[in-house]
């Protein structure tokens, strides 16, 4: 009997009579599905299914009036909870802890150029008792998080983590405070240099529209003083002179409410200045003061102190060029440490770090380094290696310049691996969720980030020896992570099947008009699927990529990397020699259903929004509270218009008095938090016309994945010198335009339909019919299903065992690197075959000859 789960929305059965086939939290996931309103429909989970980012691979459910994209196939990894997070407000925060809280907070992202910005974000656990390894970068810092977790390469490209090896070099995030208390952010971006944090966070949106004072200069201030703390409610727009006048109020009084209020503050200042904590904060008070005043009265300042220094000024140049001088500054850069482990002496503290680091990995700990450090110029404490490097940079140029080389190989270490190493554990782990740019900065110094078959019948023969053979294939079709050259990659958009994919869409909407009594219509511009639409698609979900539509049409034709393979297989029935093609849409259907899932986010916080509206609100704004879309009504109050949500002149003219800052100060703080208490944002809904842009655009990137593997079955039987008796494809993760049934991770099995279900690289697959069977949703397993995750295979699994299974395929794909796809990674054939007989007929089975993966 299936095992059934009765929740608060729905029910779901899990389709296995063989209880051992049900995967390692699979339960837990399809306990939360049950019990979360965007899931009415009744689910199923076929007899593959386990564990899966946004849902369970082998998920299926009809299309209900919310979808949510990240249940069609977005797999991210995660870390464990005591990895820290840097945020705006110049703290680091555990990931747990952060899981623990019912808002959202702002953290560092970074686009794919190397701009670094700031976006709100939330914490969830995301899976429990997970397995692990270990990044070590080259500043010491270790990462913990799952094999597959993806980390952003400098070129601003993904990498798994279990695909990293030492010297790969990662996207950096270098913070340093400067002599005046701001944090600043260098810019990884071509012509950028350092930004303060404060106007990152305003240039990012997070404060809404940047306001003009006319001649007068724009500054940010900080309302709790503390100019570290950038989160954006501590952060106002003033003028230079309401900013300057602010300052003189608070300093001569003007802001107490009573000469008794004042008596109190006075004595009790005095009281707290008596400690030791307090004097040492008035001097910084002091230094702050002086340096707004400094910054906001520049001529004044500069009048009084025109003279200062005058008579000192050539004594201490000719000291700081004397011999002397710059013989102390050197002493201090090479002064020379004692390894404790080997007595080594080693030149500088950085350099004894990495000495310790990668020569004494074991009796190091490098979590008990200290978090500041000596400048080696001027003996001042400065927090972080990378804060003294630009110190001294800043501060002592000359000396910086003469020991360049020394000084920019400390600034890079935070951005290079070191090692990968497994770890003997298993934790539960935790992730952010960034709608906007899909990556955050760790504590660490680093950002990180978040198919189907195509069968060609060649006939009774297989041309070609296996070595020549393995050649032609991989000359013809790119693998991994490699693409085309085309010179001309955007002119082939022609080449694109847009008549079908527009045939499919419209078969799409008349069953979508059949059982929503409506057609399908985005809030987007769209008459069709053509090349214009191809090229706006790009735009729209590749914004803040560094892939555009060149690298999209690229990638068409190639096969990827991971668990998608060709093969060869000899019909154990018909005897006929077969191809077999598994692959996906590649980075246009990941990136679809990442833009859709920000977008769901978004719409879903017009809600909250509305909430803090109040009835007479409406004469205020420049948009109608009640006809607005969600998401032109997250826009506005985001400045996403390009203008102020606010009518600012009808507020000064129907309020008086402080009501008017009362009321400026409400309406420009409508922006919601990201997230809800107790929230999963990964499973956040669209609905309406916003579900039916992304219907739109996800039709048109499983047409994008059909077109790839077309493309392959041609170029590798043109490679062979082949034509195909016959080519048909089996899809899976992808909603169904003639049913409206959601699967992922499974395949459609209507009553007499063809599908294939693939096993594993050594026991090949099954060609099957569908029965049709209801209880089923008329569904199949897509292939075997993992029965352990890929470190698991790299820990438990040997290469004997690997080239024991493979004996009599030709592969040269069986390597280290491939070891997590061997055949003892994924649930037992046959019992996989035993399951499908309620939903499919097995027709033919198909025994691998020739298989061949991508080698990475």
């Amino acid at each position: 009997m299936p095992i059934e789960l009765v929740g608060e929305h729905t029910t779901a059965r899990i389709m296995v009579e063989d209880e051992s086939l049900v995967g390692e939290g699979l339960l837990e996931q399809v306990r939360e599905f049950v019990d979360h309103p965007a899931f009415t429909e009744p689910v199923r989970v076929m007899p593959d299914g386990h564990w899966g980012m946004g849902a369970p691979v082998g998920f299926t459910m009809p299309l209900p009036e919310q979808v949510v994209p990240n249940v069609i196939g977005v797999d991210i990894g995660c870390f464990t909870g005591d990895t820290e997070v840097p945020l705006a407000d110049g703290e680091d925060h555990r990931l747990d802890e952060l899981a623990d809280r019912n808002d959202s907070f702002v953290v560092f992202s970074c686009k794919p150029d190397g701009e670094i910005v700031c976006a709100e974000a939330t914490a969830h656990q995301t899976r429990k008792d997970a397995p692990l390894l270990e990044v070590e970068l080259d500043n010491g810092e270790p990462i913990r998080c799952t094999p597959d977790h993806e980390f952003m390469l400098r070129d601003g490209t993904y990498r798994e983590a279990r695909k990293l090896s030492s010297g790969d070099s990662l996207m950096p995030l270098y913070q340093y405070e400067t002599d005046d208390g701001y944090t600043m952010v260098n810019q990884n971006k071509d012509g950028q240099s350092s930004q303060r944090v404060h106007w990152i966070v305003a240039r990012s949106g997070l404060m809404g529209e940047i306001p003009s004072f006319g001649d007068e200069r724009t500054v940010i201030h900080h309302e709790n003083f503390e100019k570290s703390d950038n989160r954006p409610e501590n952060l106002r727009f003033l003028s230079d002179s309401d900013h300057a006048r602010l300052h003189r109020e608070l300093a001569s009084g003007e802001h107490w409410q009573s000469e008794e209020f004042e008596r109190k503050r006075i004595q009790a200042i005095k009281q707290r200045a008596q400690t030791e904590e307090a004097q040492k904060r008035m001097a910084e008070v002091g230094r702050e003061n002086i340096v707004s005043y400094m910054e906001e009265n520049p001529d004044e300042w500069y009048e009084k102190v025109s003279d200062n220094g005058q008579h000192g000024k050539e004594h201490l140049i000719e000291r700081n060029k004397s011999e002397e001088a710059r013989e102390k500054a050197r002493e201090r850069a090479n002064q020379r440490y004692e390894c404790e482990f080997c007595s080594e002496s080693v030149k500088s503290y950085i350099g004894l770090h990495n000495h310790k680091s990668n020569e004494h990995p074991e009796e190091y700990d490098a979590a008990s380094e200290p978090d500041q450090f000596e400048c080696g110029f001027c003996g001042r404490i400065i927090k972080g290696r990378v804060g003294t490097f630009q110190h001294q940079r800043h501060t002592h140029s000359d000396q910086y310049t003469e020991d360049k080389e020394h000084f920019t190989r400390v600034a890079g270490e935070n951005h290079e691996v070191t090692a990968v190493r497994q770890i003997d554990h298993r934790e539960d782990v935790y992730c952010l969720n960034v709608p906007q740019y899909h990556n955050f900065a760790l504590s660490a110094g680093v950002f990180v980030h978040n198919c189907g078959m195509a069968v060609a019948n060649l006939g009774p023969e297989l041309p070609l020896a296996d070595a020549e053979r393995e050649r032609r294939v991989r000359e013809a079709v790119p693998m991994g992570r490699s693409v085309h050259d085309h010179d001309d990659a955007v002119h082939l958009i022609e080449a694109f099947p847009f008549d079908r994919a527009n045939e499919r869409l419209a078969a799409f909407d008349a069953a979508h008009r059949e059982r929503f009594g409506e057609p399908v219509d985005p809030r987007f511009d769209f008459d069709g699927y053509d090349g214009d639409y191809f090229k706006r698609l790009c735009e729209r979900v590749l914004a803040d990529q560094r892939q555009g539509l060149s690298y999209v049409i690229q990638s068409a034709g190639t096969l990827g990397g991971g668990n998608h393979f060709i093969e060869f297989c000899r019909g154990r029935e018909s005897g006929d020699r077969y191809l077999v093609v598994h692959s996906g849409s590649r980075y246009l259907g990941k990136a679809v259903a990442e833009f859709w899932q920000g977008r769901a986010t978004e719409y879903r916080n017009a809600d909250r929004i509305r909430e803090r509206l109040r009835p007479d609100d409406a004469r205020f704004l420049k948009f109608d509270p009640e006809a607005v879309s969600d998401a032109d009504l997250f826009r506005w109050v985001t400045g996403g218009m390009g203008e102020s949500h606010i009518h600012k002149d009808r507020v000064r003219e129907e309020c008086e008095g402080t009501t008017i800052e009362r009321t400026f100060d409400r309406l420009g703080d409508l922006r919601p938090p990201t997230g809800d208490e107790g929230r999963n944002t990964a499973l956040d809904p669209l609905v309406g016309r916003e579900a039916h842009g992304y219907y739109v655009d996800m039709l048109f990137a499983q047409q994008y994945a059909r077109w790839n593997r077309e493309l392959m079955i041609g170029a590798v039987c043109d490679a062979l010198g082949v034509d195909p008796v016959e080519t048909w494809q089996s899809v899976h993760n992808y909603i169904d335009f003639r049913d409206l049934t959601v699967r992922k991770g499974a395949t459609p099995a209507r009553e007499d339909q063809r599908l294939l279900v693939p096993f594993n690289m050594a026991e090949g697959a099954v060609i099957a019919r569908g029965t049709g069977n209801e209880a089923w949703l008329s569904t199949a397993p897509h292939g075997a299903g993992r029965r352990m995750g890929r470190r698991d295979a790299h820990e438990r699994l040997s290469m004997a065992e690997f080239e024991a299974a493979m004996d009599g395929v030709y592969s040269e794909s069986v390597v280290d690197d491939t070891l997590d796809e061997a055949p003892g990674a994924y649930k037992p054939a046959a019992a996989i075959e035993r399951a499908l007989a309620p939903t499919a007929d097995v027709v033919e089975r198909l025994d691998p000859v020739h298989n061949l993966k991508a080698l990475e």
